[in-house]
């Protein structure tokens, strides 16, 4: 078995233009025969590299954000969502509102977790909107179907990249879904950061990138859409 890690975000790499380690992923995403995992603060750690290092997982290139090495593990949600694991090797974390009918799914991996179960709290206590999270640790090889049911009931659909849009995860997921589950389409719409050098400071790169407040914004503005369909970058 062979495993590689790289680190995120992007001050790291800030200096050399475009952020390499993205591009690198990019690259990486689609190579048959080698898993992309994603570490989030959702689930515990051992749930990815516990069972990647006891378990027959061929080549395995492993996502991990800087910042989340500061973040603990998210044990504390607010009143009326859970956090539930599905039965994948790897598994997905899903955030579910316990509510008969939810407004909103946002898709995003990584170190978009903790932001997007942030948002998911303040949608709900500040304009009584209730949001659900969908945060894989697998990213390639993904499958939407088996997150079908999830998504058919909610009202749209958000899929953040934290990254550069252009053949990224959220591109795939949008393929599978026009594919596969067309009508799923016109509820459906992806975000992600300008296609621009990411700077290497804190300040710059929080406006750049999908933080909690222009994430909120852009939400907002997509409930009160009829229908979504394009990309937004």
């Amino acid at each position: 078995m062979l495993i590689w890690s790289f680190e995120l975000p992007w001050a790291v790499v800030a200096d050399m233009g475009q952020p390499t380690v993205r591009r690198w992923i990019g690259i990486f995403l689609g190579v048959p025969g080698l898993r992309v995992l994603a570490l989030n603060n959702l689930l515990p750690v051992e749930m990815l590299y516990g069972r990647l290092l006891t378990s027959h997982c061929g080549a395995s290139l492993v996502i991990e954000n800087k910042v989340g090495y500061g973040t603990y593990l998210r044990t504390q949600i607010a009143t009326g969502f859970r956090i539930v694991a599905s039965d994948e090797r790897f598994p997905t974390a899903w955030v579910r509102a316990e509510a008969k009918e939810i407004d909103l799914t946002m898709l995003g991996y990584g170190g978009l977790s903790d932001i997007l179960v942030t948002v998911a709290e303040r949608l709900f206590v500040d304009h009584d909107l209730i949001a659900q999270v969908l945060c894989p640790m697998q990213i390639f090889p993904f499958q939407i179907n088996r997150f079908v049911p999830v998504l058919r009931g909610a009202k749209r659909l958000l899929v953040i990249e934290e990254g550069q849009g252009y053949a990224g995860f959220g591109a795939e997921v949008i393929a599978q879904l026009t594919t596969c589950y067309p009508e799923l389409c016109g509820k459906t719409r992806r975000v992600m950061p300008p296609c621009d050098i990411i700077p290497s400071s804190g300040t710059m790169e929080a406006a750049m990138l999908r933080r909690l407040h222009p994430l909120l914004r852009r939400l907002l503005l997509f409930a009160n859409e009829k229908r979504a369909v394009r990309s937004d970058c």
